[in-house]
């Protein structure tokens, strides 16, 4: 299944990170060469890659409030060398914004999640204040549940392990119950705040510090 193949290299790109290889960057193109042709337990791996990153990912110390605790940069490497995501900047906005949208083999394999997905990164860049997944909402019922797995490999190495894997078993069990523009469906976990909303057009899924 090619789908496992490319969501899994994000997975390998964590566990070289957590590993601390200082070229692990530069192994991912050998490693995926060895990944297995099935994916076989989506949030066995999620959790995995979570545990493996831990330490690596989110800043350490107390966030600032109001903020996730997560830089930026750490984004960026993660996402970018997996040379599936593209990063563009907004200027002129109210804060800064970065925004990742689908490309290279992914989106030639994912054409219906590819067409309308973007991924937000708001706020003070060694410290995100907001992030926000958007994806469109007319599509069929397999390409939204790759969109919760999506969801959860872009952030098993962002998030901690232990928030993960309820966050992805959240969004497989509201996403479907989400078919009207207008509903929505939220709900903490940690320091964190998920909301899962539906327009006529368009699910978004939003990441905020707990209480906002």
């Amino acid at each position: 299944m090619r789908l496992a193949r490319y969501l899994l290299i994000p997975i390998v790109l964590f566990a070289l990170l957590g590993c601390g290889l200082t070229n692990g960057l530069q192994q991912i193109q050998q490693a995926v060469t060895q990944l297995p042709g099935e994916l076989t337990s989506m949030p066995t791996m999620i959790g995995a890659a979570g545990t493996m990153a831990a330490g690596s990912s989110t800043g350490s110390g107390t966030p600032a409030s109001g903020t996730l605790g997560i830089s930026l940069t750490t984004v960026r490497t993660m996402l970018q060398a997996t040379q599936q995501f593209s990063f563009q900047e907004v200027v002129g906005g109210a804060q800064p914004e970065s925004v990742a949208t689908l490309t290279g083999s992914l989106a030639t394999t994912m054409p219906e999640l590819a067409a309308g997905f973007k991924a937000e990164f708001i706020g003070d860049p060694t410290s995100l204040s907001q992030i926000k997944i958007s994806f469109p909402a007319n599509i069929s019922q397999p390409a939204l549940m790759e969109a919760t797995q999506m969801v959860g490999v872009i952030f098993s190495g962002i998030l901690p392990p232990n928030v993960v894997s309820p966050m992805v078993t959240w969004m497989q069990q509201v996403l479907p119950q989400l078919t009207s523009a207008g509903q929505q469906q939220q709900t903490t976990i940690g320091a964190f705040q998920f909301t899962l909303a539906r327009s006529q057009t368009t699910m978004t899924f939003e990441i905020d510090p707990a209480g906002k």
